[in-house]
């Protein structure tokens, strides 16, 4: 029985119609925000021409319960467009966290994939490794009782592999399946960790200059010695 858990088609749904519906509600929250630095600057503006008509004793109060008027009205037109901000700033929230679960959510059920997958190539090459370790143990056994000792140390290791591989890798494979189960309830990493390549080593060429080398042609080894700087 598999121990990955199926995609819901409401999972895909919400996928397609995710980044959209989130890239809208972006743009509607830029809009706000720059209705909202409008009426800033709009209350700003209204306040200094009724403060300037307050000033001026010639004007007639009815101009200045315009002005104070404006500026109220202003401030009425800030704190509403504050209010929804707030709730759009919310709602932006809610759907990039919904986003980011079924991403995540996606991400657990491809790795279990994976795992199942790793545990099922496991348990088929220990299928394929028995009957060569069972042809190894037939022919070493044979070429030490023929007293070819050297065979001794290859039988038993065949041996004991046979015996201890199949138990190894039921023990693998339950940890995969226990590691696939802790994926999908989140006590896991998302995805699995890479192996990192074992870098090949880089061959150092032995010095091309500065050797000094005597070679005597009858049958004489060959003399090499690095030579002194003399500073000349």
């Amino acid at each position: 029985m598999s121990w990955r858990s199926r995609t819901p088609d409401l999972e895909v749904l919400f996928l397609i119609v995710l980044p959209p519906e989130i890239d809208k509600v972006r743009a509607n929250l830029s809009r706000l925000t720059l209705k909202l630095a409008e009426c800033e600057s709009g209350i700003a503006e209204r306040q200094k021409q009724a403060h300037a008509l307050a000033l001026d004793g010639s004007t007639d109060d009815s101009e200045l319960d315009k002005a104070e008027a404006a500026t109220r009205a202003m401030q009425d037109r800030k704190a509403t467009i504050a209010t929804a901000k707030i709730e759009v700033t919310q709602q932006l929230e809610l759907l990039e966290h919904d986003l980011a679960q079924h991403i995540d959510g996606k991400a657990r059920r491809q790795t279990v994939i994976e795992l199942e997958q790793m545990a099922a190539d496991l348990e088929k090459a220990a299928s394929e490794i028995d009957p060569i370790l069972e042809r190894i143990i037939t022919i070493t056994g044979d070429a030490s009782a023929g007293q070819i000792w050297d065979a001794i140390g290859m039988h038993n290791f065949a041996s004991a592999s046979k015996t201890q591989i199949p138990d190894g890798i039921k023990l693998v494979v339950r940890a995969m399946k226990e590691h696939a189960v802790r994926v999908l309830d989140g006590r896991a990493a998302a995805v699995l960790l890479k192996s990192i390549p074992v870098r090949a080593p880089v061959p150092v060429s032995p010095p091309s200059e500065g050797i000094f080398t005597y070679t005597d042609p009858i049958h004489a080894p060959i003399y090499r010695a690095p030579l002194k700087d003399t500073g000349q």
